[in-house]
């Protein structure tokens, strides 16, 4: 499998590119993010870009739905909402099972990912929002729920979601994954630990989920 993997993946594919800056196509701001001392920081910075701008009338976010999934998906990936933060994100929570913790300014992201394992958890339009009250500081692997989203928003997709050729993984609350079986992970993980070695000699590899 390791053979497979490393024989379809050419010199330019493994070469580092260039990163791309996201650009949203619209910015919506909340009453209550307008109230924020941040919120003028952030709305400089959008104005420079000479991005268009909408005041919404009220805090609850409007006019990300399409007539179908597919469209609200490219509605809310191409807005960049900015909100407050509820009071749970002042607080610094776990990343299990490392020993990090996480603290958000932002919310969502603007990538277009085939295989997102996160499809199925989200409430609402995947949109991006950033916290105006909150002042700046790989896995291939699929849920019932995640696979469900991922066939609306790319119908034509070729990416490989069969139950039957996947290992279930389930949690201690009832939850469950489909991952690559045990060879493949361990080929993956071959590849990835040689490539992130050659491309970054001195990184940790920390953990593999």
């Amino acid at each position: 499998m390791l053979n497979t993997i490393t024989d379809h993946v050419s010199v330019s594919d493994t070469q580092t590119r260039s990163p791309r800056l996201w650009i949203p196509e619209r910015v919506l701001f909340t009453p209550a993010a307008l109230d924020e001392d941040w919120e003028q920081q952030i709305l400089r910075r959008v104005q420079s870009l000479n991005l268009p701008i909408k005041e919404l009338s009220q805090n609850r976010l409007k006019g990300l739905r399409g007539e179908s999934e597919r469209d609200t998906y490219n509605i809310a990936k191409r807005t960049l909402a900015v909100v407050t933060a509820p009071p749970s994100s002042f607080k610094l929570s776990p990343i299990p099972p490392s020993a990090d913790w996480q603290f958000h300014i932002a919310e969502g992201c603007p990538a277009h990912c085939q295989y997102c394992y996160l499809a199925g958890s989200l409430s609402g339009p995947p949109v991006i929002r950033v916290f105006a009250n909150l002042p700046h500081i790989l896995e291939n692997r699929f849920t019932p729920g995640s696979k469900e989203v991922l066939q609306t928003w790319y119908p034509q997709s070729k990416l490989e979601m069969n139950e039957a050729k996947r290992s279930v993984k389930r949690n201690k609350f009832g939850g469950m994954k489909y991952v690559y079986d045990r060879d493949t992970m361990k080929a993956l993980r071959c590849f990835f630990e040689s490539e992130i070695t050659k491309r970054f000699p001195n990184a940790e590899i920390l953990y593999w989920t």
